[in-house]
């Protein structure tokens, strides 16, 4: 159970991550800038981006030594500390916000939200890192590591289930520096990304997935609270 008090209504935050999930399938995500105010939606003209494959996944162990480390990485285990470290501010900057916080709970409640928790030998935690599946799209979101290579040890955890779950397009939103290269990934244009995103979304067998017409179709402008 986790310690962080709800920062809005339940009734809110599952409005929240509706929105939230018609966003991520229309190339949005959530910036929330003004935590008092509106949340503010946005995306990138060069999106970065993986395509989990068995040789891209061969060619990070080997970069990063993975055979070598000692660590236990687990899905979906001690969602609610994952979140609460992933959302430790980080220089004079908290993109994770209370309603956010919230918002990523509903998620996990509704089958979207998911982590991949990094343990080491004693069993702490020790990294950690928080994903959103949609069909077969995962948007990477944050995170964390309280050890060397604990960080990477998440990262390469989590592209290696979900490639294993036939996962066909990993969101990393922002490339930032070559760091994430050594996982493959790279960066394209939001047209092309739209169209990688547009295929992904659609299941490989006819089952339910929850996106909302409106946020599909939303691709020429910010989607509303």
């Amino acid at each position: 159970m986790s310690g962080d008090k709800p920062a809005v209504p339940r009734a809110a935050a599952t409005r929240l991550a509706r929105d939230m999930i018609g966003a991520y399938a229309s190339g949005w995500f959530a910036m929330d800038a003004d935590p008092g105010g509106r949340m503010a939606w946005r995306t990138v003209e060069r999106r970065a981006i993986i395509q989990p494959s068995e040789h891209g996944i061969a060619r990070a162990r080997r970069s990063f030594k993975a055979d070598r480390w000692t660590f236990d990485v687990r899905a979906d285990e001690d969602f609610d500390e994952v979140l609460r470290l992933c959302a430790l501010p980080r220089g004079n900057s908290e993109w994770l916000t209370g309603r956010l916080r919230d918002a990523y709970r509903v998620l996990r409640d509704m089958g979207f939200g998911h982590c991949f928790t990094v343990y080491d030998l004693s069993g702490r935690i020790v990294g950690g890192t928080l994903v959103v599946t949609i069909a077969g799209v995962s948007f990477a979101e944050s995170t964390f590591h309280r050890a060397p290579d604990a960080g990477n040890a998440a990262i390469l955890g989590l592209i290696e289930a979900l490639f294993a779950e036939g996962c066909r397009l990993i969101d990393l939103q922002y490339l930032g520096n070559d760091h994430f290269r050594r996982f493959d990934a790279i960066e394209i244009s939001q047209q092309r990304y739209l169209e990688l995103l547009r295929v992904a979304l659609e299941p490989p067998e006819p089952r339910a997935v929850h996106v909302p017409r409106r946020g599909r179709a939303a691709t020429a402008s910010s989607p509303g609270t």
